[in-house]
């Protein structure tokens, strides 16, 4: 999929999503850490930019499951 976006754009965006998902997973730890999640958390937080990258490659009609 081309970007019609600048580089400087299109590397800002990717690195806001990248900090959007470290702090979900940051929040995610606290509240498995207070006993508010239960069952087995694995944690993605170094793996953010391959979460972004991804996203970023797939087309409308691509599917995933997490």
């Amino acid at each position: 999929m081309a970007s019609a976006l600048p580089d400087r754009e299109r590397a800002r965006r990717l690195l806001s999503q990248m900090v959007h998902i470290r702090r979900f997973e940051e929040k995610c730890a606290e509240l498995y850490g207070a006993q508010k999640i239960r069952g087995f958390l694995h944690l993605y937080i170094g793996e953010e930019a391959v979460a972004a990258g991804a996203m970023r490659a797939l087309e409308p009609d691509d599917a995933i499951v997490a």
